[in-house]
Parts: C-alpha cells; sequence; structure tokens
C-alpha cells in the first residue's frame, strides 16, 4: 500500500475529495484489531501533514493497544445526515508508532505508513 504522499502523486484528484471529506470534520471512526481478534471501534482524529496521515491517540487507549500489537486498521471519515450527505471516504493501513521526540512540535501518536484511500 502507498503512503499517503504517494498515493496523492498517483491519484491527485481522488485524493484531494479523500482530503476534502477527511478535513470536513475532526472525528472520525477508526477500527482496530483486538487482543481475540475481534474488531474494535473507536473515535478518532486525524492530520494530513508532511506528507503522512497522522492518528493521534494516547498511549494507554485501548485503540493504542490495539495498534501497539496489531497495527492494521480502517478508517471512516464522518457523514453527515441523508438528506445533506456529499460523500465519506475510507482507508486501510498499516499504522507505525511515532513518539514526541520524532515529532515534538505535534507529539507522540500514530502514523499511517500505508494506507489505501477511498472516496
Amino acid at each position: 500500500m502507498p503512503s499517503w504522499s504517494e498515493f496523492e502523486a498517483e491519484a491527485p484528484e481522488l485524493a484531494a475529495r479523500v482530503r476534502e471529506r477527511l478535513d470536513a470534520h475532526a472525528h472520525k471512526t477508526i477500527a482496530t484489531i483486538r487482543r481475540d481478534g475481534s474488531p474494535r471501534i473507536s473515535g478518532i482524529e486525524t492530520e494530513l501533514a508532511d506528507g503522512e496521515l497522522w492518528i493521534g491517540s494516547m498511549r494507554d487507549a485501548l485503540k493504542a493497544r490495539d495498534l501497539q500489537r496489531d497495527p492494521r486498521f480502517a478508517l471512516h471519515s464522518a457523514s453527515e445526515e441523508p438528506e445533506v450527505w456529499t460523500g465519506d471516504a475510507k482507508l486501510a493501513g498499516v499504522a507505525e508508532e511515532v513518539s514526541a521526540l520524532m515529532r515534538p512540535h505535534i507529539g507522540s501518536g500514530w502514523i499511517s505508513e500505508r494506507s489505501r484511500p477511498s472516496a
């Protein structure tokens, strides 16, 4: 799977539509994999910066522990009510933990090293 910057270079129009959907709302939904293999759905905030998709989480949150154990995830942008719905975006990828030392202006969190967006 490509990084966000690779995806953006290869499919700029689709990347712009996905970015628009991700930027439309602060809160999104992330699916991670629990220890027993079942899915976990959690609220999350993301940021597209430095050519990557950044996922924010407190280190001891259950979703963070899930990602530490198994970095695969799926992300869904927020949606509007059906009467005003303009679309949504879904991504799947593999997260890599990033410490605050690596990105002091933002803090610790997760980076989506490889994601597969769709709108």
